[in-house]
Parts: C-alpha cells; sequence; structure tokens
C-alpha cells in the first residue's frame, strides 16, 4: 500500500500545482482586466471632459467676438443718435428747419461671427 500512494503522491503534487498555477493566472488575468477597463474608462471619461472644454472655449471666443462687434456697431449707432439729437438743422427758404444729420440705421446683419454660438432667444440662464 505505501508503494501505491508514493506512485500518487508526484502525480497529486503536479495537479495540484498546475490547479494552483492557472487558478492564479486566471485570477491575474481578471485583474488586469478590470484594471485596463477602468483605465479606458477614466481615460474615455478625461477624453470628453476635454472635448467638452474645448467646445465651451470655442463657444465662448466666438460670443465674445459677436458681442465686440455688436458693441462697436452700437456705439457708431449711438453716436449717430447723438449726432441727430443735437441737430439744430439749418432753414430753408419759407424758415423751416430742416436736419442735416440723417437717421442712423442699425444694421446687424453686418455682424460677421457665427450666431448659432448664441443661446436660443427663450433661454433663461438659473440665478
Amino acid at each position: 500500500m505505501a508503494d501505491g500512494i508514493s506512485v500518487w503522491v508526484p502525480v497529486i503534487s503536479t495537479l495540484s500545482g498546475g490547479i494552483l498555477t492557472g487558478s492564479i493566472a486566471l485570477l491575474v488575468s481578471r485583474l488586469n482586466h478590470r484594471y485596463a477597463g477602468e483605465r479606458e474608462a477614466l481615460a474615455a471619461a478625461e477624453r470628453h471632459r476635454h472635448e467638452l472644454k474645448i467646445a465651451q472655449e470655442l463657444l465662448d471666443k466666438e460670443r465674445l467676438f459677436i458681442a465686440t462687434e455688436l458693441i462697436f456697431l452700437l456705439e457708431q449707432f449711438a453716436e449717430g443718435c447723438a449726432r441727430m439729437a443735437t441737430d439744430c438743422g439749418e432753414p430753408d427758404p419759407q424758415g423751416v428747419y430742416t436736419p442735416t444729420e440723417n437717421l442712423p440705421e442699425l444694421i446687424i446683419k453686418n455682424i460677421s461671427g457665427d450666431w448659432r454660438a448664441l443661446p436660443p432667444p427663450d433661454y433663461v440662464p438659473d440665478p
């Protein structure tokens, strides 16, 4: 009986070692897969956050450009209104004063910014 057991000891030892090694390899493989998935999810979230940041910066730049052009246009319009308001006019042969300044026009179609960068008209930001 002792000879029968001594024959099986190396076989059992080899099988148990193989099973233990295989189990550890499977565990390490699963952990590596999980960690890689977490890293990929973090990288995708960071990439998405970065893309949103760039898109918001582009919107902000476009809105600043539109606002700057609009300010210049409104300043020119205000100057024209001030000239019109202070115009004393010149008398014609009948003694009726006619203005020498023309009524200023406000044409916002000349603003060359991308108007799609602006929020819709019914948009009310939260306080």
